[in-house]
């Protein structure tokens, strides 16, 4: 898969993730305290061109109770990644919790 129609479908799952976790309560079945909460996580890695070293990587998770606005936990990491050999990367970045 090229690196365009890679960043695409990173693109279309994160507008699916971001719409199914907006969807108000009223949309979806009833939830009890002895429902299960929802877990939405999203990783990507992608390399600048097919045969560079340098990339980036990363995910998005959000973790809800009641899936609704219950906020439980958000996490953000992306990184900067070189490979300076077969099987080995290398990443530099931030998460936000």
């Amino acid at each position: 898969m090229r690196n365009g129609a890679k960043v695409a479908a990173s693109l279309a799952a994160l507008l699916i993730l971001a719409f199914i976790t907006s969807t108000p309560r009223s949309a979806r079945a009833d939830a009890t305290e002895d429902s299960l909460g929802v877990w939405n996580m999203y990783f990507f890695s992608l390399r600048f061109a097919d045969e560079s070293r340098w990339g980036v990587q990363g995910d998005a998770q959000l973790r809800l109770w009641d899936f609704e606005g219950d906020l439980e936990q958000l996490l953000l990491r992306a990184g900067l990644t070189y490979s300076p050999a077969e099987n080995v990367i290398l990443t530099l970045g931030g998460a936000n919790v």
